[in-house]
């Protein structure tokens, strides 16, 4: 994941591409772990990295970023286009599990135009769909 930001983030901005990320949480894992157990855990992050790979494109990156969360990198993909994933992608977990997750949007632009920075919007839109009520997706503004 890492690799693949560092080698396309500069193509990005040197021949005007898209390249968002999209990155999600599952919401109260702890709490789903604390009621069914860690191994019930275990395979519910295996069920939602199924889902994950099984919703993004050929093209897509989806990687396991830490913990219960994931990162997606969508290439050639704006920020509204990397938001329409994202929902589909939050619908299909709601529909095939029982749990919901919230989800951050962010494009690579000039003010991101980093790994780090990149995503770091990411991760604070999450936050916000989080802190918004969870189950949703943000889109860094």
């Amino acid at each position: 994941m890492e690799l693949v930001l560092e080698r396309d983030l500069p193509n990005v901005h040197r021949y005007g591409r898209a390249l968002s990320v999209v990155m999600l949480d599952v919401d109260h894992f702890k709490c789903f772990n604390d009621e069914y157990g860690h191994p019930a855990g275990d395979r519910l992050l295996a069920e939602l990295g199924a889902i994950v790979r099984r919703e993004s494109r050929e093209n897509d990156l989806p990687s396991r970023y830490g913990g219960e969360e994931f990162l997606v990198i969508l290439p050639e993909t704006d920020a509204r286009g990397a938001a329409r994933f994202a929902e589909r992608l939050r619908v299909a977990v709601a529909a095939s599990t029982r749990v919901t997750i919230s989800l951050g949007v962010a494009q690579a632009s000039h003010t991101r135009s980093d790994r780090l920075s990149l995503t770091q919007a990411a991760d604070e839109a999450l936050y916000q769909a989080k802190a918004d009520g969870r189950n949703r997706v943000v889109v860094a503004s």
